[in-house]
């Protein structure tokens, strides 16, 4: 396996704990979890999560340091394009979800040797098109 399989593997790794991560951070908080790891024609959707009349589509952002910035930082403009028209997507598949108040957000986990940071960022961008 050559060093850069084996980074991807361990990014990859860290990516599925964070998810992890993320739900059981979202149950405390009452949320239910509807969906992970939603795949449309436009991208991935890493959470779909509900509460009190409210759909939340989430993308969870997991790092070990913010030598590049926050976690939440690495969700740019495009990223946040392809998160919305994959929610349409999900809702129009999904005819139960346009009933619900929408909402698109991030939660960044980043994991230091003091310890794991958990943030969720609610409403963190609005619909591009």
């Amino acid at each position: 396996m050559s060093s850069d399989e084996k980074k991807r593997t361990e990014k990859q790794k860290l990516g599925a704990w964070g998810e992890e991560q993320a739900c059981r951070w979202l149950k405390k908080q009452g949320w239910t979890i509807a969906a992970r790891n939603v795949t449309t024609p436009f991208g991935e959707i890493d959470i779909i999560a509900r509460k009190r009349g409210c759909i939340s589509f989430i993308e969870v952002k997991t790092r070990s340091s913010c030598v590049y910035g926050w976690p939440c930082q690495a969700v740019d403009r495009k990223k946040q394009r392809r998160l919305w028209l994959s929610a349409e997507f999900f809702i129009k598949c999904n005819p139960w979800a346009a009933s619900l108040q929408q909402q698109m957000d991030i939660i960044e986990i980043l994991v230091q040797e003091k310890g794991t940071y958990v943030r969720h960022l609610e409403n963190a961008f609005s619909p591009q098109r």
